[in-house]
């Protein structure tokens, strides 16, 4: 279908682009969920898509870093597939070479992941949700007339030491009458820690259910924190610093605003707007201060 094909270019370039997640415009301290009942919009196929994390500190090649407007998820796929179309034809191949060789990563799981179903899971994470647990769900050919509606458009990557799942999750809020631009509109990242298990592969499909109920959470979680974001005054008065968190068993950085911290985990937002929450850095001190709370991510 073209619409399929559209998703699948445009979160490639998503992995292709490296840190860089893409942002559309998001507009804080507007409370845009209030005033009208607000309904998540269940995904219109069954696909869960999962990807591999490609290590470009070993590729070669610059991040790309672009923005991307977009009045829908379909637009903002598109605009990232249409980038890919005018993209050096040289750096392309490799790019596509090298998410071919990070997919590997998923083929022990590709059994799991064809029986995920993604209406399933995303009323699961919903129900899961705390900001979200009491949204009402529609189907996606419905169109409600007077009800905010709630798009979620998730991709999740295992990353090469099979020590993670991350989720990318492309949330919008629409109110009854938007003819343009969503109300609210941006991506939000979230990385689970990492399990540490002697055997990867028995960890995540041992018991046949791990990798799709930390999926769950992941997308939970994302849900969380964009609703919380869509509902908070802006924080631009907080400094941007460089935040180390781990990203499966590596070490990666962030010039970020830090938001909150609990548990062993921060939430971020990027220099590009975009939400993360991710594992801190294992220290002494961090050890000691998580000692009292487990988070489940």
């Amino acid at each position: 279908m073209a619409g399929e094909g559209i998703i699948r270019a445009g979160w490639l370039l998503i992995a292709l682009s490296g840190t860089a997640i893409a942002q559309t415009d998001s507009k804080h301290g507007e409370m845009p969920t209030t005033g009208n009942q607000l309904v998540l919009k269940l995904p219109a196929n069954k696909e869960v898509v999962f990807r591999g994390v490609v290590n470009f500190d070993e590729g070669g090649m610059a991040p790309a870093g672009m923005m991307y407007p977009a009045p829908n998820p379909i637009a903002f796929l598109a605009a990232i597939a249409t980038h890919a179309i005018i993209m050096d034809g040289a750096k392309q191949h490799q790019s596509n070479r090298q998410q071919a060789e990070a997919d590997k990563v998923l083929q022990p799981y590709q059994a799991v992941i064809e029986k995920m179903d993604a209406k399933a899971m995303m009323s699961d994470a919903l129900a899961s949700s705390a900001q979200g647990k009491h949204l009402k769900s529609v189907e996606a050919t419905q169109h409600p007339q007077t009800d905010s509606i709630l798009e979620s458009t998730p991709v999740f990557w295992m990353t090469a030491d099979q020590e993670s799942i991350i989720v990318d999750n492309l949330l919008n809020i629409r109110h009854p009458g938007d003819t343009g631009k969503p109300t609210y509109s941006n991506v939000i990242r979230v990385i689970s820690t990492a399990h540490n298990a002697q055997a990867a592969q028995a960890y995540w499909i041992g018991n046949g259910q791990q990798l799709s109920a930390i999926a769950v959470k992941l997308l939970a979680e994302s849900i969380d924190i964009g609703l919380n974001d869509a509902n908070t005054a802006s924080t631009e008065a907080k400094p941007f610093r460089t935040v180390r968190y781990y990203e499966g068993g590596q070490e990666k950085m962030e010039r970020a605003q830090l938001l909150n911290e609990h548990c062993g985990r921060m939430i971020l937002r990027t220099l590009r707007g975009t939400l993360m929450s991710v594992p801190k850095l294992k220290t002494a001190s961090t050890q000691a201060a998580n000692a009292t709370c487990q988070s489940s991510l």
